[in-house]
């Protein structure tokens, strides 16, 4: 097994789970956030949930990375997800090499919506009746791989 590459930074608050990426990814870093995310969503006492992405320091990610995150987005589906708010530069060719091929899919099942920051994002979540962060993403408070 490789060494991870690539950060995240990963929260949960009422009905909101929280993700930041950064760097370029491998499977190592995808298995381990994507790990940790499932846990979270069994761990939920809510049906549904949205997810709020900041993929702005996303750099890339492997071809293993994005056969792992494929097939996690059914997991997410299938256990609750909803709705999904990305922050990104949609011009960026980091977005529409890294994110945008996910992002294609989730439109097709859910509400998406970009936002310029997480302010905007729990804001624009709250206003679709999702709870959490009240207090803002308190970044002590968040699961980080720290590689």
């Amino acid at each position: 097994m490789n060494k991870e590459h690539g950060k995240y930074s990963l929260c949960c608050e009422g009905q909101i789970i929280f993700l930041e990426a950064y760097e370029a990814w491998n499977e190592e870093s995808s298995t381990s956030c994507i790990n940790e995310m499932k846990f979270i969503v069994n761990t939920m006492q809510h049906n549904n949930f949205a997810i709020l992405a900041n993929s702005l320091k996303l750099e890339g990610m492997t071809p293993e990375s994005f056969n792992l995150w494929f097939e996690a987005l059914d997991f997410f589906f299938k256990n609750g997800h909803n709705f999904f708010i990305r922050i990104d530069k949609p011009s960026s060719i980091e977005y529409k090499l890294f994110s945008e091929p996910f992002d294609k899919i989730t439109k097709q099942r859910m509400p998406f919506q970009f936002a310029n920051s997480t302010n905007e994002a729990i804001k624009i979540l709250k206003e679709n009746n999702y709870y959490g962060f009240d207090n803002g993403i308190i970044e002590m408070n968040c699961i980080k791989n720290n590689v």
